[in-house]
C-alpha cells in the first residue's frame, strides 16, 4: 500500500510489546519519496540508534514467546479498563493500540484533578468536541489504580 499511496507511513516501535521502551527504537515504512522527505528533518543521520538498542531490536524479534505473553497482558488489562470505562458511561474507541481513546462528555467529576490526586499522570484533551482523552495502558495494576481514581469521589 506504501508504494501506492506516498502519504500512507506505518510505524512501529519496539517500546510495549517488545519491552524496550527505554531503547527508544522504531522503524517507519512508506513509499521512498515519504522517506527521503522524512529523511530531511532529521537532525542527524541513521537517527544516531545504539548499537545496543539496534542488536536488542533485533534479539527482540525472535523471541515469540515474550511478544505473545506481553500481548496477551496488553490485551486482557485493555479489556478490563475498557469495561469499566464503559460502566461510568463513558464512551472508548475500539483500538489496536497500546492506549485507550474515550470521551469524558458524560464524566461528571474533574477528571484531571481526579487522577493528580492519586499522583498518576494524565494527559490532556485531545479533542473539545466530546471532551476525547486517552490513557497508556499500563500493567494491570496500574490500570486497576488508575480505575479506582477515576471513581474516587
Amino acid at each position: 500500500m506504501v508504494t501506492a499511496n506516498e502519504n500512507l507511513i506505518v510505524t512501529k516501535t519496539f517500546s510495549k510489546i517488545y519491552g524496550l521502551a527505554g531503547a527508544r527504537v522504531g522503524y517507519a515504512i512508506a513509499h521512498p519519496n515519504t522517506i527521503n522527505k522524512l529523511a530531511e528533518l532529521q537532525s542527524w543521520a541513521n537517527n544516531n540508534n545504539s548499537v545496543v538498542s539496534v542488536a536488542a531490536a533485533l534479539a527482540s524479534l525472535q523471541d515469540h514467546n515474550f511478544v505473545t505473553t506481553s500481548f496477551a497482558a496488553y490485551e486482557k488489562t485493555k479489556k478490563y479498563t475498557v469495561r469499566e470505562l464503559e460502566k461510568l458511561n463513558l464512551t472508548c474507541i475500539p483500538s489496536s493500540t497500546n492506549f485507550i481513546y474515550f470521551s469524558l462528555a458524560n464524566y461528571t467529576k474533574d477528571f484531571f484533578q481526579q487522577l493528580k490526586n492519586k499522583n498518576i499522570l494524565g494527559t490532556r484533551i485531545y479533542e473539545e468536541e466530546g471532551q476525547w482523552t486517552r490513557i497508556t495502558l499500563g500493567t494491570q495494576q496500574e490500570m486497576e489504580q488508575f480505575i479506582v481514581a477515576v471513581k474516587s469521589t
